[in-house]
């Protein structure tokens, strides 16, 4: 039998600092599927007027959608100027070509485009009056926890992947990367990702942009926004990985750090429930 290769896409989102969220997420997606998947992206591309040689992010909707929202309220100038800085850097989003419906309509298009065969990994925290350890520390045991769930997935499926990271992460990630995959913790070796973390140029990827979006939908929707919560449990939730037998805690919503954290009443319990509870997920 032919073995299937699976192209790894992964992402963060939020920011390492207290009070905050923050996560590392994973798309696990089969070759066939992705490049059909990523023809029909570049086509939608196309028909939304977006330069194929560009990408909308997913924070560049929310720009738009603040700038919307608040006009003539306070803080407006702020985001005006928020605004007119990202049309100047990319004139075809301007309001007055387009505008922001139009734009969701492209991103949840986009999302639709996650064949059914996708395995999405999420790794989060939350940093309540601490942020634990120093920040490389954090990241690196992100990305250590991530690759332990992509090994799993992939030996559940006895395939093969190759994980895909943004080019402008290549020396912050690289040699963090090898360090892990050589030096594996829990068992002997890793036997089915690649060696060596790739990368690519995400304006001319479609796994790229996909998980920038998918990293961004969960963040939102954990902080409890209304039109992030609807897109992840329409096109994200029924992917997240689940194994029988085991907790999603485990396998594909993965809280890290955030159970030790005890404080006055247990926050950290209580959050993770309260988490989970939000986005569908118990």
């Amino acid at each position: 039998m032919l073995n299937v290769v699976l192209f790894i896409f992964s992402d963060e989102s939020g920011q390492v600092k207290k009070g905050g969220y923050y996560l590392r997420s994973a798309l696990v997606i089969p070759e066939r599927e992705y490049f059909n998947a990523s023809e029909a992206f570049f086509n939608l591309k196309n028909e939304y007027g977006i330069p194929l040689n560009d990408e909308l992010k997913a924070a560049d909707l929310w720009t738009l959608k603040r700038y919307l929202e608040i006009a003539n309220e306070e803080g407006y100038k702020k985001q005006k100027k928020k605004y007119e800085n990202l049309v100047k850097e990319k004139p075809w989003l301007s309001t007055e070509n387009k505008g922001y419906a139009h734009y969701l309509e492209f991103f949840e298009k986009s999302l639709a485009l996650l064949p059914e065969s996708t395995c999405i990994i999420i790794v989060w925290t939350y940093f309540f009056d601490t942020t634990f350890k120093p920040q490389n520390e954090i990241e690196k045991d992100f990305l250590r926890t991530i690759m332990l769930r992509i090994e799993d997935c992939l030996r559940e499926r006895e395939e093969y992947g190759i994980i895909i990271y943004d080019e402008g992460l290549f020396k912050e990630l690289s040699a963090v990367y090898n360090d892990i995959f050589f030096n594996p913790k829990y068992f002997e070796k890793y036997s089915r990702i690649k060696d060596s973390v790739a990368f690519e140029v995400s304006k001319y990827s479609f796994g790229l942009q996909l998980v920038d979006y998918v990293s961004n939908v969960t963040y939102n929707a954990i902080r409890n926004f209304s039109t992030s919560n609807k897109l992840f449990r329409k096109y994200l939730k029924s992917k997240v990985r689940r194994v029988k037998s085991y907790s999603i805690r485990q396998t594909g919503f993965v809280p890290l750090y955030v159970s030790r954290y005890h404080g006055k009443n247990n926050e950290g319990e209580e959050l993770i429930e309260k988490v989970m509870e939000r986005l569908g997920l118990t």
